[in-house]
């Protein structure tokens, strides 16, 4: 059975679109994953035939003696998997770092080479393609999993919802996430409001979940003055009462 080693450190939305290579590696033998230690118990979740190792990329309040003796923990453990392949998916010095473990001819992506940074064709010819990210026909989720010579069938990777009741989507539930990480990649509540109106006509009224920190809440407010009372009555706002793995 073939063993396999992703390095995946960015943050979340990274994780999400890691979900193709993993689905393939996993198909195929034992599939172990390095995360950031935030995002541990989250990956848990959502790959759970996936061994997830957690290391301290982004400190997350840890003094510099917590990082090091984390990180020395997890380098442990890592040199000490007999891994077929290791996927390096990013080339930040620190995953450069975790790749410089391995044998360079193990490395797929981004490795070390006698000291040298270098990346693989296939990352190379994309990084040229997609130099103009805006007009780029070619996302993460598919740029990752072409690491591999033979993905994950597209289509599969996940899967359209069907319907509970062949009568429709009534009495269903829909969540909104209300804001990213970053304010240019969050709807305005006027905007969001339209579109969550096209949603509810389509699913026939179902009732709409707001997601979403405490920071969300007063965006929560605005959106509901935004919709009409018919959708405000079916809408439950959540908005800093749950978290993320919730």
């Amino acid at each position: 059975m073939k063993m396999s080693l992703v390095l995946q450190l960015a943050r979340l939305g990274d994780l999400l679109q890691t979900k193709r290579l993993l689905l393939t590696l996993a198909a195929e033998g034992e599939t172990h994953l390095v995360v950031d230690a935030s995002l541990a118990p989250l990956a848990a979740l959502l790959y759970p035939g996936v061994e997830v190792h957690a290391l301290p990329a982004h400190a997350g309040g840890l003094d510099a003696a917590g990082v090091l003796r984390l990180a020395c923990k997890a380098c442990a453990e890592l040199s000490a998997l007999p891994c077929d392949k290791v996927y390096n998916l990013n080339r930040s010095p620190l995953n450069l770092a975790l790749a410089g473990l391995f044998a360079p001819e193990k490395v797929v992506g981004y490795r070390l080479e006698n000291g040298q940074a270098l990346a693989s064709t296939w990352a190379c010819m994309a990084a040229r393609w997609t130099g103009k990210r805006r007009i780029s026909p070619l996302n993460l989720m598919d740029f990752w999993a072409f690491f591999h010579p033979s993905p994950w069938p597209a289509d599969q990777v996940n899967p359209e919802a069907k319907a509970k009741s062949p009568s429709g989507y009534a009495g269903q539930r829909v969540g909104v996430a209300l804001a990213g990480r970053e304010a240019r990649r969050s709807l305005p509540p006027p905007v969001l409001a339209e579109t969550l109106k096209m949603v509810f006509a389509q699913y026939k009224g179902p009732t709409l979940v707001l997601l979403g920190g405490e920071t969300e809440q007063a965006k929560a407010r605005l959106l509901l003055k935004c919709l009409p009372p018919a959708m405000q009555s079916k809408t439950e706002n959540l908005c800093g009462k749950t978290a993320l793995t919730d």
